[in-house]
C-alpha cells in the first residue's frame, strides 16, 4: 500500500506524543500539517524534525517556535514513589501506558517506555513527578533516520500509543455493551412488572364477574 503525505510526514515526527504542538498527538499534528500548518511546532524533534519536515513538505525552514517550549535533551519522568499518594492521575494522562499502579497504591514509571512527554506533571496534585534526563548511552535519537525501524524510539513510541489507543477503544465499546446490558436489563424488570400488574388486573377482572354470576344466581 502506497503511504500517504500523512503517514511520510508522521514518520518524521519523534512519537512523544507530548500535544506541545497543540495537537493531541503526532498524528493530528501531521494531519494538520498536509493542511498548511506551520512546520516549527514540535520541540522534542527540534531543528532535525524541523529540516526534515521542510524538505519533505518543500517549505522554508523555520526556526522552532518558542511558543511550544525549547529544545531540550531527552528526559524521563520520575516518580517520587513516598509522596505517591496513588490518585491514578498521571496513569489516565499517559500516551504511552508506561506508568503503572493500582488506586491508593504507589505508582512507578517504565522508563523504558517513557517518551518524556511531560503530560503526567500537572495532574499530580502532590507534586511527586519529575523529569530526569536520560543519558545518552541509554537511549536513542528520537529523530535517528539512520538506524532500523525496529531499534528506533520513536517506532516504539508510535508502537506503544497504539496499544494504547487500541485498549481505549476497547474499553469505550465494552462499557457501552454493559449500559447496553443494563438497560435492557432494566426493560426486561420493567415488562415484567407490567406484566405481573396486567395479571393482577386479569384475575380481579375474573373474580367480579364470577361474583356477579352468583349474585345474579340467588337474585333471578
Amino acid at each position: 500500500m502506497k503511504e500517504s503525505l500523512v503517514d511520510r510526514i508522521d514518520e518524521v515526527l519523534p512519537q512523544t506524543q507530548c500535544e506541545k504542538c497543540g495537537y493531541a498527538g503526532c498524528r493530528p499534528y501531521a494531519e494538520a500539517l498536509v493542511k498548511g500548518d506551520d512546520i516549527n511546532k514540535c520541540p522534542p524533534g527540534g531543528n532535525e524534525t524541523i529540516l526534515a519536515l521542510s524538505k519533505l513538505l518543500s517549505t522554508p525552514f523555520l526556526a522552532l517556535n518558542p511558543k511550544h517550549g525549547k529544545i531540550t535533551t531527552q528526559k524521563v519522568a520520575y516518580i517520587i514513589e513516598d509522596q505517591c499518594i496513588g490518585c491514578m492521575k498521571c496513569i489516565k494522562v499517559c500516551p504511552m501506558d508506561a506508568i503503572v499502579g493500582a488506586p491508593k497504591l504507589m505508582h512507578t514509571v517504565i522508563t523504558d517506555d517513557c517518551s518524556g512527554c511531560d503530560l503526567c506533571i500537572d495532574p499530580c496534585p502532590v507534586d511527586c513527578i519529575i523529569m530526569r534526563e536520560v543519558k545518552n548511552d541509554a537511549t536513542v535519537s528520537v529523530s535517528s533516520q539512520t538506524i532500523s525501524a525496529e531499534l528506533n524510539q520513536s517506532y516504539r513510541w508510535r508502537s506503544l500509543h497504539a496499544k494504547r489507543q487500541t485498549r481505549l477503544a476497547n474499553e469505550v465499546i465494552k462499557n457501552t455493551n454493559k449500559e447496553t446490558t443494563i438497560k435492557e436489563a432494566s426493560f426486561s424488570r420493567t415488562d415484567a412488572r407490567k406484566e405481573i400488574k396486567d395479571a393482577i388486573g386479569r384475575t380481579l377482572q375474573k373474580r367480579k364477574i364470577a361474583q356477579d354470576i352468583k349474585l345474579n344466581q340467588h337474585n333471578p
